[in-house]
């Protein structure tokens, strides 16, 4: 019911995550299929645990993005809900793998639904068929034609990033970071994290390497931005190093762009979970990342290296 061939013009600007459109069917939706390799991609080769290079979660976001939007090119991205994080997507002895994202539309008023999955098979040792494994599920929202939620000026956002600055208030700084966190150069996201009125702030240096040889769709390293300052909490009070698992909405205000220099501001909430407002160095909030939970890896961070962190969050104590 697709002519795919002629979605060969898009796929070429469509990002990283989209590969060949392989059908599109009225239980499956939209297929794609996109083969990954770690030697080629920085997201992937500077996203490693215990060596083995493991796809991003915010790069589970990217593809749904991506796929929706490759039926829809006018139409705003406004946000990707419903995420669940459900199994790590890793490359064994850094061998490409191939990823397949499926997308079923539907319509909700004036924006357009598409319910999203990614999976994976891998042969496994001693067994005739491939294992096929669910990584991630989520759903993106995509607006009327020509309606965009502005980017808001938040003043008091604002005015929490000046006074960070000016204060001098605690900082655990980049050095002091990824000691902990596995990441490489692409994806170390933060410069800094500060507290500030009892609310943590992570800082995104004004540069970062590559993240990918293609142009992404919904800046991933801001959403990545909001996981890691979150992580900071997580570390401090449990010793633990933590994975995504569960993101109730990430909402987009204008396009993502490219995040340069940006701030997430991290609340936890009562029920537990954390929220975030990511702005952009001018005050004005680009997303808003709501309801993200998390689970821990079994290995805890020796004390000695947790230090610096629980500082930070008894400071605000």
């Amino acid at each position: 019911g697709l002519d795919t061939a002629a979605l060969a013009g898009r796929r070429a600007s469509a990002g990283p995550m989209v590969g060949e459109v392989t059908g599109f069917s009225l239980h499956r939706g939209l297929a794609i299929a996109t083969r990954l390799d770690p030697a080629a991609e920085p997201f992937l080769d500077h996203h490693r645990i215990d060596g083995t290079a493991v796809l991003p979660g915010v790069m589970g976001i990217e593809a749904f993005a991506e796929a929706a939007t490759l039926l829809f090119p006018d139409r705003p991205l406004l946000a990707v809900e419903q995420v669940e994080f459900l199994a790590p997507f890793k490359f064994f002895r850094d061998e490409p793998r191939e990823v397949e994202i499926e997308c079923l539309f539907r319509i909700d008023g004036d924006e357009v639904v598409a319910d999203c999955r990614l999976s994976g098979a891998r042969l496994l040792p001693g067994q005739a068929e491939p294992q096929r494994t669910l990584h991630f599920t989520g759903r993106v929202r995509l607006g009327a034609h020509g309606a965009s939620d502005a980017a808001p000026i938040d003043p008091d956002l604002a005015a929490l990033v000046q006074r960070a600055a000016v204060e001098g208030t605690p900082a655990l700084d980049a050095e002091a970071i990824y000691r902990v966190y596995f990441h490489g150069p692409a994806y170390r996201v933060l410069a800094a994290v500060r507290r500030s009125d009892g609310l943590l702030l992570g800082e995104m240096p004004a540069l970062l390497p590559a993240e990918s040889r293609r142009a992404t769709r919904c800046a991933p390293r801001a959403i990545e931005l909001a996981f890691q300052t979150a992580g900071v909490v997580d570390l401090a009070e449990r010793g633990r190093l933590a994975l995504p698992a569960r993101l109730e909405r990430v909402r987009f205000f204008g396009a993502p762009g490219e995040a340069a220099g940006w701030r997430a501001q991290v609340r936890t909430l009562a029920g537990g979970g954390v929220s975030c407002r990511v702005a952009d160095a001018d005050g004005r909030v680009r997303m808003l990342v709501e309801g993200y939970r998390t689970v821990d890896l079994p290995e805890p961070i020796g004390p000695e290296r947790l230090a610096p962190w629980q500082a930070l969050v008894e400071a605000g104590s």
